[in-house]
């Protein structure tokens, strides 16, 4: 079967509808799963003690992951804009919390 040029476009055209379609439908379902009408629980709840900010440039992640396993908590991943030598740059950073549970059980060991 030959198709023209026009026949191709249409088909290109059919197959990129129908991903983009299905790329709608996933993120649909998607968000419905990771976004709840209500949040499980907000930064007062957490009874956060401490807050924290580190870069997870490199070596930052490196204490960022440490911090992760001493029982920090991650509540944020932003990106810092700022100017350097009239350059405008950005660097991935972590807000993490140490709650406030954590302290009173290491007190009591």
């Amino acid at each position: 079967m030959r198709l023209g040029l026009a026949g191709i476009l249409t088909a290109i055209l059919s197959k990129k509808i129908m991903l983009a379609q299905r790329t709608v439908a996933m993120r649909k379902s998607n968000a419905d799963k990771a976004l709840p009408d209500k949040p499980d629980s907000d930064l007062g709840q957490l009874d956060i003690m401490e807050l924290t900010e580190h870069s997870i440039e490199s070596e930052g992640r490196e204490e960022v992951n440490q911090l992760l396993q001493s029982g920090w908590i991650l509540l944020h991943i932003c990106t810092q804009k700022y100017l350097e030598n009239d350059v405008w740059r950005e660097r991935p950073m972590a807000i993490l919390g140490y709650p406030r549970s954590k302290t009173q059980k290491t007190n009591l060991a």
